[in-house]
């Protein structure tokens, strides 16, 4: 059996931002794509093959408070290509392994934004940009396209009572696009780069995008055990490392995660009960804090019933049950708003 799809696309997005906010010139963009996909059975092994070709455009509009003071255009062809195949050499059990090489274009956001964000409460600059004594002005460098080389491997049982999935990967990307730490505050931009009076935040730090070549790699595992028809037990684990190939960390990357889980499901009720542990994330980028450890206890149940033609499910939950005080390392303002409290949610849903 063999299926075979070509997808082409055009897309037009038109940004526009408002207000004393406004962090991002308007800008125009058009993204044309065409898409292959081919897929292959042979006896107990699939194969697929895929291919991607995209043309993006954007064209910024001037902006009084930046540095462009006219219209700017910047244009990226990407190429993407990949393979995998699929062998369940055991009923119930397979291998799966995909090999992959993916460019991706800026976003105008990433290019131009240069301006005050509010809801991360930091000074974004885009790639367009460069910093000169305080001052921001239009860099010569052209920005270039994300092209990563990516290996997957996953292993999966999903026959029996014991099922589970394993999955290591391997992406090395060059010039890696992402949003660093300058070390620097609003207060050090010179003043005609500042805000109005009424938005002037010259504590915020600026971040300003980059791109390095990188690595990231790591691995995910979970697994759940079928006690009975009405019990199950499961267990996750997941990690992921991204490096800079010059030395240092990428900023915001997740830490070590692991959980346990029960699960019981009946003829009218139903509950489940899990417990995740985030480790302590102490590889970190220049300028980036480490991010402590903490366990969540979360627990729900559900009652099933009908009233006349009405579903009904009156549930219980609780989140954060022990009340822990915890901070997302991948947030920008993890220390500003950790995540919230114990809390519990009693309702009812109804479906017709």
């Amino acid at each position: 059996m063999a299926r075979f799809s070509r997808i082409s696309y055009t897309a037009k997005r038109l940004y526009q931002a408002f207000g004393g906010e406004a962090f991002t010139p308007d800008s125009d963009s058009l993204s044309q794509a065409l898409f292959v996909l081919e897929e292959k059975q042979f006896g107990n092994l699939s194969a697929q093959l895929g291919g991607r070709i995209e043309y993006v455009k954007h064209d910024a509009k001037p902006l009084s408070d930046t540095a462009i003071s006219g219209a700017v255009k910047d244009s990226f062809t990407a190429v993407s290509a990949s393979a995998g195949v699929v062998w369940e050499f055991i009923p119930g059990f397979s291998w799966a392994f995909a090999i992959s090489h993916s460019e991706r274009a800026p976003s105008a956001a990433e290019l131009y934004a240069n301006g005050a964000h509010m809801a991360t409460s930091s000074y974004e600059l885009g790639l367009g940009y460069q910093l000169q004594n305080g001052d921001i002005v239009l860099t010569e460098h052209e920005a270039e396209k994300e092209a990563a080389n990516n290996i997957d491997i996953t292993f999966r049982s999903f026959k029996g009572d014991l099922t589970f999935t394993y999955n290591f990967f391997y992406n090395k990307i060059n010039d890696y696009l992402y949003l660093a730490d300058t070390g620097l505050t609003m207060a050090d931009l010179s003043a005609d780069h500042g805000e109005d009076d009424e938005h002037l935040h010259d504590d915020f730090p600026l971040y300003q995008y980059q791109q390095q070549d990188a690595t990231l790699y790591g691995l995910e595992f979970e697994a759940r055990y079928q006690l009975n028809n009405s019990n199950a037990l499961l267990v996750f684990f997941d990690a992921v490392r991204a490096k800079l190939d010059n030395d240092g960390y990428l900023p915001r990357i997740p830490p070590y995660k692991t959980g346990l889980g029960y699960q019981y499901s009946g003829i009218s009720w139903s509950a489940d009960l899990g417990v995740t542990r985030y480790a302590k994330q102490d590889k970190v980028a220049q300028y980036e804090s480490p991010t402590a450890a903490y366990t969540l206890l979360d627990a729900n149940i559900n009652y099933d019933f009908s009233i006349s033609q009405l579903d009904m499910t009156a549930f219980l939950r609780a989140t954060n049950v022990t009340d822990e005080l915890a901070f997302v390392h991948s947030s920008f303002i993890k220390q500003d708003a950790p995540l919230p409290g114990r809390a519990i949610t009693v309702g009812i849903r109804a479906t017709f």
